[in-house]
């Protein structure tokens, strides 16, 4: 469905929230949306730290402050067994609550979903942070391909049994193609209606950025914001094109931003748009 009938939870500075992006396969936009989350509360006046789950392989953060989480040895005998690797993000998330509140966001790597359910089962995630009026969202990203939504649909349910104060959030990713042009009998459109039927799930719909606009931005590693305010002459000094070519990219860079802002503003409202 294409939005429940929950409110969005008024972004306000003084709340503090739990936030993790999660999708079994790589490369389906998860951080792309833990930034676009980040981004979107940052700019309502709300603090917010990422943690990037990860592997000692992965590439570093573009911003350095992110808390980078290493799971290559997850399997090792820990006090406190997984949950003693979140040890540094549940630190982070108590000053937020105890100081002027805030957002973690938790940036899960692909096949991290086993990792996922035995840190929310081992220490009952969801009821700790209801202990301390901390609510919580799971974001799931999904793009078209059939394997992935398989295993959306199966994150989605995993997330109501094992952490049922968390609001679920759908995004439907169209990096890979759009969501509305399904065979009828294809395996994509029975799984995409079975994802529609799930009950309480917030579903947004992150469209493909337009004219290839990403690959002439992406290995800068600059944020999105910072792109969007810098002049078309800065861009193309940035990445070696002309001025016309930097300015067209912006505009769709910009086009993607204001679509998502509004899909956004249906989780997380900013205090401007309560009324």
């Amino acid at each position: 469905m294409k939005g429940d009938r929950k409110s969005p939870l008024q972004a306000k500075p003084n709340i503090t929230q739990y936030i993790e992006i999660v999708g079994e396969r790589g490369r389906i936009g998860k951080s792309t949306a833990a930034n676009r989350v980040r981004d979107h509360l940052e700019a309502a006046g709300i603090r917010v730290q990422v943690a990037r789950i990860e592997n000692h392989k992965a590439s570093p953060p573009a911003r350095k402050d992110d808390i980078r989480v290493f799971v290559d040895n997850a399997d090792q005998q820990l006090v406190g067994g997984v949950a003693a690797l979140f040890d540094p993000v549940w630190a982070t998330l108590m000053e937020m609550k105890a100081a002027q509140g805030g957002a973690v966001i938790i940036d899960l790597m692909a096949g991290a979903e086993l990792l996922r359910h035995k840190l929310h089962v081992s220490c009952s995630l969801s009821k700790l942070l209801a202990s301390h009026d901390i609510p919580a969202t799971s974001v799931c990203v999904t793009t078209r391909d059939a394997p992935v939504m398989e295993q959306a649909l199966d994150s989605l349910r995993t997330t109501a049994e094992i952490a049922p104060s968390f609001r679920r959030v759908l995004v439907k990713n169209e990096l890979t193609g759009r969501f509305s042009a399904f065979p009828a009998a294809s395996e994509q459109a029975s799984l995409d209606a079975k994802l529609r039927a799930e009950k309480g799930v917030v579903e947004l719909t992150f469209p493909l950025i337009q004219g290839a606009a990403w690959e002439l931005f992406e290995p800068t590693r600059t944020e999105m914001p910072t792109l969007l305010g810098s002049s078309a002459r800065e861009l193309a000094q940035m990445c070696g094109c002309s001025e016309l070519v930097a300015a067209a990219c912006q505009t769709w860079l910009a086009a993607w931003w204001s679509t998502t802002e509004e899909e956004l503003n249906r989780v997380w409202r900013f205090p401007a748009a309560a009324a």
